[in-house]
């Protein structure tokens, strides 16, 4: 199972994917590419079953995908960028969601666009 991250309208979307891990960094999961033609229905923040199939370069590509749970926004919120590791993820220091949930915001990098620490954002958190 993983969640849905991000989604190129038109071409692919990416499920993070905390059982399969990156060779390249252990410790980090590894996101799951998901093809266009299986994209229907899926939003950002499902969380959904799939088969993991290897594409002709030997990653981990999602097939047969079916949603367990659809996202649900538990609010808008502002923050400032907290900390980046670069081409993985970043967080987001928010107050609100800190008190209500006890941790920062998690940001997945295919999502941050351009972004530096200290910047102030706005987000939809799932």
């Amino acid at each position: 199972t993983g969640t849905i991250g991000f989604i190129q309208s038109g071409s692919h979307a990416i499920i993070h994917c905390q059982g399969v891990v990156d060779d390249a960094v252990a410790s980090l999961p590894r996101w799951v590419y998901l093809h266009m033609c299986d994209t229907s229905g899926v939003n950002v923040g499902d969380v959904v079953r799939f088969d993991a199939v290897l594409d002709t370069s030997g990653k981990p590509q999602a097939s047969r995908v079916a949603i367990l749970a659809a996202a649900v926004s538990i609010g808008q919120y502002s923050g400032r960028i907290k900390q980046i590791v670069w081409g993985f993820f970043a967080y987001i220091e928010c107050p609100g969601l800190t008190q209500k949930y006890g941790s920062d915001a998690y940001v997945p990098a295919l999502q941050m666009g351009t972004v530096n620490v200290g910047d102030a954002v706005h987000f939809d958190a799932f």
